[in-house]
């Protein structure tokens, strides 16, 4: 994605991202989105599962903004982050969702997704999608070139905080009590 691009894609999250669409939340601004349904999955991961609220509660306050939208993406992958661009002490990320995964399917990509964003904020020298390459080259596990040229990376932090999401939302109500999740 080029710097022009990344700076268009940036500028309209932030002239369509009013504090009237922000408010309310059980988030602060670190997360955003004009997406309804995408909201209503962060307050369902958020209200459901302690690795989802940990993460969430990680960004706060952080130094890195995630804009989150469904987006249409290269056959077998259902999340991606993306660098967006660095300015005054902020970094941006995208988080792209696939739209056609069902509920419970969607919060565990975004709390994969998530825990990538935490990565970019615990790694304050990726400033620029150079820095976020070199930086997922490094810590990766699974790598590959999607049809679009754009490299997509894994982390063992990002697969392991999907699955604890998956099992936060999959426990009994019954389990849920005994451990103190919801």
């Amino acid at each position: 994605m080029t710097t022009l691009r990344r700076l268009a894609a940036l500028a309209l999250c932030v002239a369509v991202v009013t504090p009237a669409a922000t408010s309310a939340k059980p988030h602060d601004d670190r997360l955003r989105t004009l997406d309804q349904r995408i909201e209503e999955l962060l307050q369902e991961g958020i209200a459901r599962s302690e690795t989802f609220r940990g993460l969430v509660q990680r960004l706060t306050g952080g130094d890195v903004v995630v804009y989150l939208r469904h987006e249409a993406l290269p056959a077998g992958v259902h999340g991606r982050l993306s660098f967006l661009t660095a300015t005054a002490g902020t970094r941006y990320v995208l988080v792209a969702l696939t739209p056609d995964l069902d509920a419970l399917r969607a919060i565990v990509v975004l709390g994969h997704e998530l825990r990538h964003a935490v990565e970019v904020l615990e790694q304050p020298q990726i400033v620029d999608e150079r820095t976020f390459v070199q930086a997922y080259e490094q810590a990766t596990y699974r790598r590959r070139q999607f049809a679009d040229g754009r490299m997509g990376f894994d982390t063992v932090a990002a697969v392991h905080a999907g699955l604890d999401v998956w099992k936060d939302l999959s426990l009994s109500p019954i389990e849920a009590a005994v451990t103190g999740t919801r």
